[in-house]
């Protein structure tokens, strides 16, 4: 089984990631996994994306993949922080389109969201009892996709849309989400493995900060 690992990024990228990355395409390959009735080992191979706009860097990544035969495809961001055993999780799923929530950078706030365009938080209860929910949206910073769902939703696959006062009105993600779910592709988090994804951020640290002589 070939897996393509789609992640854009800006040429520079978290060791805390790297780290993340290297733990988890170790663990995958060195298991033996049952897939169509027999047991397999994963084909695992990486397709960045380094120049253009955050869309056109999803859709090349994809492309790439899929040229090469993946039958699954894991869409990566590369600041975030993952367990080693996320895309296997997300493969015993056995689902078209699974992927995870994760607070923003900025605002803490969850990614995902639902159908009245609200967010939709992950809680310890959710994750406790291993809950998978349908949503309107997800981020795509750690999240799994069967090939044949690429072909059942026209191009472009990813697209942002920048209103007239040059806010952007829907993102890439949300753009994909739309799509996926008009051909009738239910759009899905994980709340389990969300509880144990991270975001990696920035904080500018000063002496201010402290509260002690």
């Amino acid at each position: 089984m070939k897996i393509g690992l789609c992640i854009p990024h800006t040429g520079v990228v978290s060791m805390r990631f790297a780290d993340s990355l290297a733990m988890l395409v170790g663990y995958t390959a060195s298991l033996t996994i049952d897939y169509n009735d027999r047991p397999e080992r994963a084909e695992l191979a990486l397709f960045d994306a380094r120049d253009g706009p955050l869309d056109y860097k999803r859709v090349q990544s994809v492309q790439r993949a899929l040229d090469w035969g993946a039958e699954y495809l894991l869409l990566l961001d590369s600041d975030h922080v993952f367990p080693s055993d996320g895309l296997i999780r997300l493969m015993a799923r056995d689902l078209p389109l699974i992927g995870c929530n994760y607070p923003t950078r900025r605002e803490n706030r969850p990614t995902a969201y639902g159908f009245d365009k609200q967010p939709i938080p992950t809680t310890r209860e959710k994750a406790d009892a291993d809950e998978v929910e349908a949503v309107a949206g997800i981020g795509l910073g750690f999240c799994l996709v069967k090939a044949p769902v690429f072909g059942a939703i026209q191009q472009p696959w990813f697209q942002t849309t920048i209103g007239e006062a040059g806010e952007i009105v829907c993102g890439e993600d949300a753009h994909f989400c739309n799509l996926v779910r008009r051909a009738g592709i239910p759009v899905l988090v994980d709340h389990a493995l969300s509880w144990r994804i991270g975001h990696i951020g920035e904080r500018v640290f000063s002496f201010g900060d402290s509260v002690s002589p």
